[in-house]
């Protein structure tokens, strides 16, 4: 639970609050030394009908960076399909350094928040930071959905030793 909570607290930002009608359950588990997690990113039409898919996260419990594998990455590491199509989501949105005032993980490049992370078993992750609806199971069988959280879009992934088949 802790983790789920850590997601959740690094996915908003620092104007942001996020208050859930119930508890939220999140699938999670250890591949190699990654924890991933199963949400979905996307709009709720009615609750009986979810418009929405769910993507593995991988869960960053070294820094406040949660990120997906985005379409297009290069390179990648297997994973069972789909990645995150973000050039196709009419809603994403991708955080810009001027309408930030900074870029948490990294830098700016051509105006966009940009990353490198490094890890202690070789991985390394480039990409950028962006902004979408993340929705999420609750306690009562319903979903939570909350508008405009960040997480991390993996554009080049190197070094990673596992094959994301369906591993939650």
């Amino acid at each position: 639970m802790a983790l789920v909570a850590a997601m959740i607290r690094t996915a908003v930002t620092p104007n942001q609050t996020i208050d859930p009608n119930g508890v939220i359950h999140v699938p999670v588990t250890l591949e190699g030394t990654f924890y991933l997690a199963l949400v979905g990113i996307g709009t709720t039409k009615v609750e009986s009908d979810p418009y929405f898919e769910s993507y593995y996260f991988i869960v960053d419990t070294g820094s406040s960076l949660t990120w997906t594998q985005y379409e297009g990455c290069n390179p990648c590491f297997y994973q069972k399909p789909p990645l995150f199509p973000y050039r196709k989501s009419t809603t994403f949105s991708e955080s810009l350094c001027d309408r930030e005032g900074r870029c948490e993980f990294g830098t700016c490049k051509e105006g966009k928040c940009t990353y490198t992370m490094g890890y202690g078993n070789g991985a390394i992750i480039e990409g950028g930071l962006g902004f979408k609806k993340l929705t999420f199971n609750s306690d009562d069988g319903g979903i939570e959905a909350f508008d405009h959280l960040r997480f991390g879009c993996g554009l080049k992934q190197t070094n990673f030793d596992f094959r994301l088949t369906d591993p939650i």
